[in-house]
């Protein structure tokens, strides 16, 4: 992907540093070259809808998403719905701070978490406009930005 193509790439690095260091209390670094999602991973996705449409998905391992659970929920034991809600509302957090700088006149969707990357056997009707990895302490992720292919990019 080239950087023309990774439109929102500076902004989502400080949002996710941001969301990290105040809702998990740790550092993130952005990794030189961004991931395919783990086959048997957690997604969580949160649509944009109205001028634009898009969609946010937050992908990390398993083991990512109970040591992030853990900690935004502070606690050692979570069942696999604490685990889901917990990448969800990471995924909420990251998405309602990116939907500023997105196109004007947008909603987000309730986040939507499944096992797996959500892109496979789609129908091609989006594209990656953003694609930016991360690791902390506690593993590593990635952060995509779909872009629907029947909506434009507003101005910037």
């Amino acid at each position: 992907m080239t950087s023309a193509e990774n439109i929102y790439e500076n902004e989502i690095r400080q949002i996710v540093s941001d969301t990290f260091q105040m809702m998990l209390g740790t550092e993130v670094c952005v990794m030189p070259e961004a991931l395919l999602p783990e086959p048997d991973g957690i997604t969580a996705s949160v649509a944009f809808r109205g001028d634009w449409q898009g969609t946010l998905a937050f992908e990390c391992g398993r083991l990512e998403a109970a040591l992030f659970a853990q900690r935004l929920l502070q606690c050692d034991d979570q069942s696999k719905e604490d685990i889901s809600d917990a990448v969800g509302e990471l995924a909420n957090i990251i998405a309602g701070n990116l939907k500023p700088v997105l196109p004007a006149n947008l909603t987000l969707d309730s986040p939507c978490v499944v096992q797996g990357d959500p892109s496979q056997g789609g129908d091609g009707s989006c594209k990656v406009v953003s694609s930016t990895a991360f690791t902390t302490d506690a593993g590593i992720f990635c952060v995509r930005i779909f872009e629907h292919d029947d909506t434009k990019r507003g101005e910037r």
